[in-house]
């Protein structure tokens, strides 16, 4: 009697397909889920990791690929099942693919994903000030109770920060040229990082370049903007033939105001460029002879005067009291009211799948389940 081939049940088509179709189905949802919730990521450039992912891959198919050859090579399929050695199909497959996922997910993580854009709008009052502050090598004498001079400068602009709140702050240093190192931002611990790196060698040029240092600083504010806008310039005035006059007369044309803080005394001091083994300071010299440097407070007087600001001289730390107190009773005005972009963390979807298959993926048993014997 010839027996026809029973046809697949209900029962037997779903066990097939849960066994080989459910991770991947549930890696596809999973991937879906993720990728219509993220939009953007911080940090785009750690998603290289996921090159080291694809690379792993590669790497565990040719292991596998090897050790099924191996075994093959020795003993036939039913020898290996009745010893209960590792089945290098499906189980193996599946413990890769959690693997690799859990890792690429972590990779996913790293790269901080960002949910779908906001848009909130907000109105802040406040003005626009432009620090600029001296980093020439006339900086370092230490005439302000033995600390140089740029420390003094550093303390003081460091304290303006910290009462700041609600003004634009930009970070512009200069010596024989100047430079923008922070724009304006309302985010004063930027302003503060910035400010922590700032030394003689954030401007490879040397020199004092006032003029120079006024003129960068005025491009970076708005001709259009409505709020005030003020300037404060923090060195010891030894100009070197840059003009600054004609650029504080542009300042008061643009209604910039500029307030001025002397660093140094009036007698000065010889500028030490390095220290020997000994501790000695080596002083910079011209024609054999030490250099003096010496506040320059007519100029600085000049520069204020000519744009309805203020100078100081910086002994320490309390003199800035009375500039702060100046600029903060400028007219504050509704200055920046606009749309700021708000994105929501993700990195938490992908993190918690991501130790969810890490701890799945030893539970998946490679061999076989051995029966008990009879006895």
């Amino acid at each position: 009697m010839i027996r026809r081939p029973r046809r697949p049940t209900i029962r037997a088509v779903w066990r097939w397909s849960r066994q080989r179709l459910g991770l991947p189905a549930g890696m596809l949802l999973l991937g879906l889920l993720l990728r219509s919730q993220t939009s953007a990521f911080a940090r785009p450039e750690a998603l290289v990791g996921l090159l080291m992912v694809a690379v792993a891959g590669c790497l565990l198919a040719g292991q596998a690929a090897w050790r099924q050859a191996d075994r093959t090579r020795l003993l036939a399929a039913p020898q290996l099942a009745a010893m209960g050695e590792p089945l290098l199909g499906l189980r193996q497959w599946q413990k890769a693919v959690l693997l690799l996922a859990a890792l690429a997910l972590l990779v996913l993580a790293a790269a901080r994903p960002k949910g779908r854009l906001a848009v909130a709008t907000v109105a802040s009052e406040g003005i626009d000030l432009a620090v600029v502050v001296d980093v020439s090598n006339s900086m370092r004498v230490t005439d302000l109770d033995q600390r140089s001079r740029l420390q003094v400068a550093k303390e003081l602009v460091g304290r303006f920060i910290d009462s700041s709140a609600g003004d634009r702050l930009a970070l512009v240093a200069f010596a024989g040229s100047a430079h923008v190192l922070c724009p304006f931002t309302s985010d004063t611990a930027t302003v503060s990082t910035f400010l922590e790196d700032l030394d003689y060698g954030s401007v490879a040029q040397q020199g004092t370049q006032l003029g120079e240092a006024l003129r960068v600083a005025l491009a970076r504010f708005d001709p259009r903007a409505e709020c005030g806008q003020a300037l404060l310039l923090l060195t010891d005035g030894e100009d070197q033939g840059s003009q600054p006059l004609e650029q504080a007369a542009e300042a008061r044309r643009r209604g910039v105001v500029v307030h001025t803080v002397g660093l140094g005394t009036a007698t000065g001091a010889t500028i030490p460029l390095y220290y020997d083994l000994w501790g000695n300071p080596v002083v910079k010299r011209y024609q054999g002879q030490p250099v003096t440097s010496k506040l320059d407070e007519p100029l600085l007087r000049r520069i204020a005067a000519l744009t309805g600001g203020r100078y100081f001289r910086a002994t320490s730390a309390a003199q800035l009291a009375a500039v702060l107190a100046d600029i903060a009773a400028m007219e504050q005005t509704v200055s920046r009211a606009g749309k700021v972009e708000l994105r929501e963390e993700l990195y938490a979807w992908y993190l918690l799948p991501a130790m969810l298959l890490l701890a799945l993926e030893p539970l998946l048993r490679l061999r076989r389940p051995r029966g008990r014997r009879q006895p």
